[in-house]
């Protein structure tokens, strides 16, 4: 299974419910409708599906009818409840009986995939796309739904893949996910939430608990993957805090705010990697724009690789050097409607985190770039 291929099913199960299910193509021509509930690194996928349409050979099956039953037998295949849509040479057929079938990945054509009307896919490759992925065929290229226009992607041109809240006022929430991701990961415990970015160009990714928290992973530790039911979905956004109540906006998005440790002998700024775990915003996009309430101090934007701490803790370094030598300068800074905002241009890819030297508080983003 590719880096990418993980990412591509992972978001494939991103439904609106069974009544909106997405459709599995395999390459024999057998349509599921359903969603890929399991997958694993050997290359094997199954699809639960509440009903499925196949095109067969007619002289390779054998049809029974018992008054309104109708049955097909293919080799050791017996399709009960079933109606026949054509017959003759080839015969198709759909059978409204749930149920499960594992077939290898390599088997699988296309997957059709369902709108959502709270979350976006954003998908980088030579620039950035937001909209809905419409269709994937597998391994070769993906088509997205942008501003009423179908986008063809070519699949080895994809540099990044995430999702966000279609309002941007509100984050994502596990709540807005109808079904929910369980990944066994290597070396860390069993994941449950749902996938909501990946990094192609050097494997990493984020991970939405059903806690809420967000965990960094690194996609070649993922051993296997399952998909279950949310009970908790709504189709309703999750309602977040008022503008006047956020004192820190990210790119729209309210600031998510780690404890930082910043020793007053050697000012050193250090923060947890158990609450990293819990809390990154995503920014999907090159460009980042920091806005304050008036009154508010000024924050450093300060890079960081979270996958490098040999400890439960860590160090970006003094905060005299962290301001003079490390810290992104700003293009711009101007006041707004009582309101300070800070703007940086053409951020690269990658970690890093919003310093507030007095409220010893760090605010971590992750950014995806174009």
């Amino acid at each position: 299974m590719t880096k990418r291929f993980a990412l591509a099913l992972a978001a494939a199960l991103t439904v609106a419910g069974l009544a909106q299910a997405q459709e599995v193509k395999l390459k024999t021509g057998a349509v599921y409708s359903g969603y890929v509930s399991e997958q694993n690194p050997s290359g094997r996928a199954c699809i639960t599906y509440t009903n499925a349409t196949f095109t067969i050979p007619g002289d390779s099956l054998s049809v029974y009818s018992s008054g309104d039953r109708t049955e097909v037998r293919w080799g050791k295949n017996v399709f009960e409840s079933v109606d026949i849509l054509e017959e003759g040479d080839m015969v198709t057929f759909t059978t409204n009986r749930p149920g499960s079938i594992y077939v290898k990945v390599s088997d699988i054509e296309r997957i059709s995939y369902p709108y959502s009307e709270v979350i976006h896919d954003v998908v980088v490759a030579d620039k950035s796309y937001e909209g809905t992925i419409v269709e994937t065929i597998v391994g070769k290229y993906l088509k997205m739904e942008v501003d009423g226009r179908i986008i063809t992607i070519a699949d080895n041109k994809i540099r990044s893949q995430s999702k966000v809240s279609v309002d941007r006022n509100k984050n994502l929430n596990v709540k807005m996910f109808p079904y929910l991701d369980i990944y066994e990961v290597k070396d860390m415990s069993t994941l449950t939430g749902a996938l909501i970015s990946q990094n192609f160009l050097d494997g990493s990714a984020i991970f939405l608990t059903r806690e809420g928290s967000l965990m960094p992973l690194t996609v070649s530790k993922i051993t296997s993957i399952r998909k279950v039911p949310n009970d908790a979905y709504e189709a309703a956004p999750v309602s977040v805090e008022e503008d006047d109540a956020v004192d820190v906006r990210i790119n729209g998005n309210p600031a998510i705010w780690l404890e930082a440790k910043i020793d007053k002998k050697k000012e050193v700024v250090s923060f947890s990697v158990e609450d990293l775990g819990k809390s990154i915003l995503a920014v999907t996009d090159d460009f980042v724009a920091v806005n304050v309430k008036e009154g508010g101090k000024d924050l450093i934007l300060v890079p960081f690789e979270p996958f490098s701490a040999k400890s439960h803790t860590i160090t970006l370094g003094k905060v005299g050097d962290l301001q003079e030598d490390v810290a992104l300068k700003p293009s711009t800074s101007y006041a707004s409607l009582g309101r300070k905002v800070t703007e940086y241009d053409k951020v690269e890819p990658g970690f890093y985190v919003f310093v507030d030297v007095e409220g010893k508080r760090v605010a971590p983003i992750w950014v995806t770039g174009r």
